[in-house]
């Protein structure tokens, strides 16, 4: 069984990480963004596959702080991580383009849209906006009594 963890200071990235935009949306915006707001930046595709790669992506979504979720490409996978946050509780900013359809479920969610041709004022929304959820949830007390 894997604990989950409350208010820590990381965020979660639930992405498609192969549309031709990932690289430089995840690059230029949102993992700066995350890091600026002090936060530590986990990605999807990077977590070391050991065994079910459901389990990997339960255990990383128990343990963020946050999920950041770019909904854009409407990706079965993100759907499906957001969802499994959605039941846990955890708190998400789901983002998408300026311009892209979203399912109506999720149509009335808060949601950030950028766009794409404009990263930087994405990435400094990104960090306004983790920061003050940081404030709130007292994200940084978390990392002090981490020691991290």
């Amino acid at each position: 069984a894997v604990d989950m963890w409350v208010d820590h200071p990381s965020a979660f990235v639930v992405m498609p990480f192969s549309e031709p935009w990932s690289n430089s949306v995840f690059k230029d915006m949102i993992e700066p963004g995350i890091t600026d707001a002090g936060l530590a930046c986990i990605r999807g595709d990077s977590l070391i596959r050991v065994g079910d790669l459901t389990q990997n992506v339960w255990g990383s979504i128990m343990h963020a702080g946050i999920i950041v979720a770019d909904v854009t490409a409407l990706n079965a996978n993100v759907f499906y991580e957001l969802g499994l946050a959605h039941a846990l509780g955890k708190d998400a900013f789901i983002l998408k383009q300026v311009g892209s359809k979203v399912p109506a479920d999720i149509g009335g969610a808060h949601y950030f849209e950028y766009d794409p041709q404009a990263l930087p004022a994405g990435r400094a929304w990104l960090k306004t906006a983790l920061s003050q959820w940081a404030l709130e949830t007292k994200a940084a007390a978390v990392k002090q009594v981490l020691g991290k």
